[in-house]
């Protein structure tokens, strides 16, 4: 277990990185700056797997040094190896109240997705992948979902306006 007053400084690393991640998504940066326990409880990043400046390339375990990928505002980010960049790409999953839903990450930082109550996308409908971190808001920021890529699978926390949070998890199509 990390001392208090590093579990603390994590916490507002963290902070300060879902912060980041969300610019570019609207309101979200707001429901993320207002709940920080949501940031905690959903985001470990460690030095192994931190975002890096756009500028600096990221060292792979093997030492090769990896190539920016294109985010979804257009700009460099490095992809850690074994995170799959997103844009493109469908992901089928479950929330922890067992209901399944489909992402499909447009280009442009757009989504669409099909729930138990219908298909939805929007232009009100984003998402941003920095590194492996990934933030999602859905109807103009009622819910925002925070997840870690992974080698095709992503998982995280959401929460919605009216103070609800859930789990979630999707694999790769």
């Amino acid at each position: 277990m990390r001392p208090p007053h590093r579990r603390l400084a994590t916490s507002a690393a963290l902070l300060a990185l879902a912060t980041s991640l969300v610019t570019g998504c609207g309101a979200a940066a707001e429901a993320v700056k207002d709940r920080p326990e949501t940031v905690a409880a959903s985001t470990a990043v460690t030095p192994a797997t931190a975002p890096t400046s756009a500028a600096t390339p990221v060292s792979t375990a093997a030492g090769a040094a990896e190539t920016p990928a294109p985010s979804a505002t257009g700009s460099a980010v490095p992809i850690p190896a074994g995170v799959t960049v997103i844009e493109g790409t469908s992901w089928a999953g479950t929330d922890s109240d067992g209901d399944a839903y489909v992402y499909t990450f447009n280009p442009g930082g757009r989504y669409a997705y099909q729930s138990p109550n219908g298909s939805f996308g929007g232009d009100d409908d984003t998402w941003a992948q920095t590194g492996d971190q990934l933030v999602m808001k859905t109807s103009g920021g009622y819910a925002t979902y925070i997840g870690t890529v992974g080698d095709g699978v992503i998982s995280g926390t959401a929460s919605n306006i009216q103070g609800r949070t859930w789990t979630w998890t999707a694999k790769q199509q």
